[in-house]
C-alpha cells in the first residue's frame, strides 16, 4: 500500500500514516485537533514485511484499512530513561 506520512507541527516525533491520496480533512476532527498542522514528510510503499523504525508494518496497514489512518505517537522519553536506569544492575544501596 502506498502511504503518505505526515509529521505534526504541534508535537515533535508524532506522525500520521494514511493511504496515498487520503484527504486529511476527511479524518476525525478529534484526531486533527490532537495532531495539529501537518507537514508531508514522505510517501512509502508499505507491506506487512516492511521494516519501520518505531511501528509494526502489519499493524500500520491494519489500522489504515480499518480507520483510514495510523497515528504514531512520540516515544515516551521518561519511560525509556527509567527502563535504561532500572535495566542496569545495582550493587546495593548507595553509600
Amino acid at each position: 500500500m502506498l502511504c503518505d506520512i505526515y509529521a505534526s507541527k504541534k508535537r515533535e516525533e508524532m506522525y500520521l500514516y494514511v493511504a496515498r491520496g487520503q484527504r486529511l480533512d476527511e479524518l476525525p476532527a478529534a484526531l486533527l485537533a490532537l495532531f495539529g498542522a501537518a507537514r508531508h514528510v514522505t510517501t512509502l510503499n508499505i507491506n506487512a514485511d516492511k521494516k519501520l523504525a518505531r511501528a509494526d508494518a502489519g499493524k500500520v496497514l491494519a489500522k489504515i484499512e480499518a480507520e483510514l489512518f495510523y497515528l504514531q505517537m512520540p516515544p515516551n522519553r521518561y519511560s525509556q530513561a527509567t527502563d535504561q536506569f532500572l535495566g542496569g544492575e545495582l550493587d546495593g544501596p548507595a553509600s
